[in-house]
């Protein structure tokens, strides 16, 4: 593609001058409606944002972009782009810990600037004290920015090597790190993007991914306005609450590329029905992405045999590697008929053989530009063997500057060396992965690799073998991880389990666990321990934190429901323990017990609810509970948050003792038969649609009359 603008700012520009009434964006609403927005309404708004900032003496630095998805967010990220301002995308908080997570954020990236909507900013001021230092922002809300203001814009023209945003991984453990990504990597990329997509003005994108994430920006917003194809863009709650809506927005608009996780086809295979399939059409998808975790066959298989009759073709599934410390995407590549796969054996990788011992890889592409990749032996630091395994590295124009304000992780990441230099530095990706047939194969992170007595064990692989044991297993929602205990390394895996789970259904589910393992990895575990729906530590983009569920395990956090004696764990500060002579307390105790299905002499007083089982579901039920028995409201967000047992008692209490008590239901009028549904019945509902299973049922019905 000819198209080499020299930045952001240049290629937007590009774009409103040369077509400015053509579509970039269809915005997808909850409710089915769209909007378009024009390449020459998004410069128009941009210029006008960025006009507000350098009026205000806000531009330059950094500026917190803290937007729900949608056309705002978009125009806030170019705005400040506009004024020569580095963007720094963040999720919404919810709860205290994702304020916390903010907050770190805007220390270490010393952003002096907020931008948001109208209606977060008066969610955000109505805070008050908890609002802390994020008080201390210059706040804006673009959607009240006067569009007349972008003829005041003083043009900007970054060039490729300023700093265009902070992307702040998601990581395992510790404190956020903002990747520096510069102009110039985010031209590089997305020019990647196009060759080895073959994207022309004709093509047609479909994404719901957060745009906080590189996934979700790079490829869904930035990608489609490089190579000039509009794209359709979702929320990311609208796909969770109804898959169907993604595929049928690839179906309506003729959508020829769109990218997601494993996970998100697994969805689809799994809650979209038969009805709904017959009315797709999916023969236009000629690009299903599939990156950002490991692409499993089973997956593929089951995608393909559910939509096949629907048009999309297997030769479409393009599974891709990359990470944000290279931008977003560094191989891929249509691999031909249908993805590449091997059986990575003892001996290396292998043809797929059915019953065939191993583990089945599917193969990521190669690179695409002007990037290189190299599999490194992390002993020799040597370029490893064709099938051997090492450790990806990564040189060229996409990848970034390094870590904002780490000078000393960024040398040791960025600019890595081999034993016999070639004249590059590279990106040491901590991912192993090996080369065959022209291929990048990735096997795991180097951080969480498992040795047992020499061998090396993937976590993953691990995982995988555990959900495929018994249906009451949850996919995708296990932590596999090894323990040095003295006499040597040995098996931790936590595994949550569906709601259907019962205390007589655990020695069945350990027993198929531990066989099955011990059947396919010869290993046999130290621990299983089943946990509730939830439990597990995730990052915002929905992995496992694995490093983190192997330091609350080893300090005794999780409430489980079983381990692999078949025993429950005990509870050193036991709530009812707490509780003794004080009924009030012992009552409310009875209630979050019943709500969480654990004996209240199993609940600690010490942990809070949410390290203890308390979901989504569970803290609608609980808050229903203390509405109906003791007329007290007691928020979800505190619920939610770091709240134990011991304070959700005190909070009952000053409820009642303050007056903040429930007024009854009101009767309804005469002759209405039907009712909206409460913000409880909705949660209900969404979690059963997200696979909660049967999460409310009405057993009969009863006419009740009098006051």
């Amino acid at each position: 593609m000819s198209f080499r603008p020299a930045d952001l700012v240049e290629m937007l520009r590009a774009r409103a001058a040369a077509t400015p009434e053509a579509t970039a964006y269809i915005l997808l609403e909850e409710d089915g409606t769209e909007r378009r927005l024009t390449y020459g309404e998004l410069d128009t708004r941009a210029r006008a944002t960025a006009a507000a900032m350098q009026q205000q003496g806000a531009a330059g630095g950094r500026a917190l972009l803290l937007y729900p998805p949608g056309e705002e967010y978009i125009v806030g990220f170019f705005g400040c782009l506009y004024s020569g301002t580095a963007a720094v995308p963040v999720y919404p908080p919810s709860g205290a810990r994702g304020l916390d997570r903010l907050m770190d954020i805007v220390i270490d990236a010393q952003a002096t600037v907020a931008l948001t909507d109208d209606s977060t900013l008066q969610l955000v001021t109505g805070m008050g004290d908890a609002l802390g230092d994020l008080s201390k922002l210059a706040w804006t809300a673009t959607d009240t920015v006067d569009r007349a203001a972008s003829r005041a814009w003083a043009e900007v023209a970054p060039g490729g090597d300023a700093l265009a945003f902070l992307q702040y991984t998601s990581g395992s453990t510790g404190s956020p790190k903002g990747v520096m990504l510069r102009h110039g990597n985010l031209i590089e990329n997305s020019r990647t993007i196009a060759n080895a997509n073959g994207s022309t003005t004709d093509s047609v994108g479909v994404s719901w991914l957060p745009p906080y994430h590189d996934m979700g920006l790079i490829g869904g917003i930035l990608q489609p306005l490089y190579s000039g194809f509009p794209c359709v863009l979702m929320a990311p709650m609208t796909f969770l609450r109804r898959p169907f809506r993604w595929l049928d927005a690839i179906s309506r608009h003729g959508g020829t590329m769109s990218a997601a996780p494993d996970f998100a086809y697994a969805e689809c295979v799994r809650r979209i029905t038969e009805e709904e399939v017959a009315g797709l059409d999916l023969s236009t998808w000629q690009h299903a992405m599939v990156g950002a975790e490991p692409v499993r066959r089973q997956t593929l298989d089951d995608f393909e045999r559910v939509f096949g009759p629907a048009g999309f073709r297997r030769s479409s599934f393009h599974p891709c590697y990359g990470l944000a410390e290279a931008t977003l995407f560094v191989t891929g590549g249509k691999p031909g008929p249908e993805p590449l796969a091997v059986t990575l054996t003892e001996d290396g990788p292998r043809p797929v053989e059915e019953g065939a011992a191993g583990t089945t890889l599917i193969g990521c592409g190669d690179i695409q530009g002007e990037d290189r990749i190299k599999v490194v032996d992390t002993e020799t630091l040597l370029p490893a063997a064709d099938g051997a395994i090492g450790e990806v590295w990564v040189t060229g124009e996409s990848v970034a500057k390094g870590y904002w304000r780490r000078p000393e992780l960024t040398e040791f990441t960025f600019a890595a060396e081999l034993a016999e230099p070639d004249g590059r530095t590279y990106l040491r990706t901590g991912d192993l992965g090996f080369r065959h047939q022209g291929e990048l194969f990735i096997t795991g992170r180097i951080k969480d690799l498992i040795v047992i007595r020499g061998r090396n064990h993937y976590p993953q692989d691990i995982e995988y073998t555990a959900e495929l044991s018994h249906e009451l297993l949850v996919p995708n929602r296990a932590a596999a991880f090894g323990l040095d205990d003295g006499a040597g390394e040995s098996v931790v895996l936590l595994h949550e389990v569906s709601r259907k789970f019962r205390d007589e259904d655990a020695e069945a589910v350990l027993a198929a666990v531990r066989s099955a393992v011990t059947l396919e990895h010869g290993l046999s575990l130290r621990d299983i321990v089943l946990v509730k729906m939830g439990a597990l530590p995730r990052t915002s983009s929905g992995k496992i934190r694995r490093r983190e569920s192997r330091e609350r395990y080893t300090a005794g956090e999780f409430v489980a429901l079983a381990n692999s004696s078949g025993a429950t764990v005990a509870v050193e500060d036991s709530a009812a323990a707490h509780f003794a002579g004080d009924p009030e307390g012992a009552l409310v105790l009875d209630r979050v017990s019943a709500v969480l299905g654990v004996p209240a002499d199993r609940i600690s007083a010490g942990l809070p609810l949410v390290a203890q089982g308390l979901d989504s579901l569970r803290a609608v039920q609980l808050r229903a509970v203390l509405e109906t028995e003791h007329r007290v409201d007691v928020p979800l967000t505190a619920l939610l948050d770091d709240t134990t047992v011991v304070r959700l008692a005190q909070l009952v209490r000053e409820g009642a003792t303050e007056g903040r008590t429930v007024a009854p239901i009101p009767r309804r009028e005469a002759g209405v038969m039907t009712s909206a549904a409460s913000f409880g019945q909705e949660r209900l509902w969404l979690l059963d649609c997200l696979g909660a299973g049967s999460a409310y049922h009405v057993a009969g019905g009863l006419r009740v009359s009098g006051s």
